[in-house]
């Protein structure tokens, strides 16, 4: 099944707590995706990982509130261009982070304070230019929603 974003058909992943396999092999795109049947947004006051590069990781609540974007179903655009990695490897570091480990995967940062987060979708788009697509579908979605996707402002 693929799901079209801003005219380009994305693969879909699975959760972020249950990724299928067989999905995201490749360089490309990763978004995670807000589903129909999410429910009522609310957020954690703290990350589960505190401190990262002696950085306070969580960011407050009022902040998170004042920078979600309405109506807008993709939280975070993500991309790999790597030669070792996959888009679904970079994805697996994210969750990772998100879930309290100490590794590098910054990026997204505040998807980690939505309570239930696991139930997110992550979807994929295999391309040849990564940086540029990525640039591309962050330009679409700010000419949309008037604001970058929730997870993709600088903190």
């Amino acid at each position: 099944m693929k799901k079209e974003f801003f005219n380009q058909c994305f693969e879909f992943g699975g959760t972020v707590g249950n990724l299928h396999e067989d999905k995201g092999n490749y360089n490309g795109i990763y978004m995670i995706v807000l589903p129909d049947n999410f429910g009522k947004i609310g957020f954690e006051k703290q990350s589960k990982l505190k401190i990262w590069r002696g950085e306070e990781v969580s960011v407050p609540v009022e902040t998170l509130q004042e920078k979600w974007v309405e109506n807008a179903e993709v939280l975070y655009i993500g991309k790999c261009s790597s030669k070792t990695k996959t888009a679904k490897k970079l994805v697996l570091k994210h969750i990772a982070f998100w879930n309290g480990k100490n590794v590098s995967a910054y990026g997204g940062k505040v998807i980690g304070q939505i309570q239930n987060f696991d139930n997110l979708q992550v979807w994929y788009l295999e391309c040849d230019n990564p940086s540029q697509m990525k640039d591309r579908l962050l330009n679409a979605f700010e000419e949309q929603y008037g604001n970058l996707p929730f997870a993709n402002w600088q903190h």
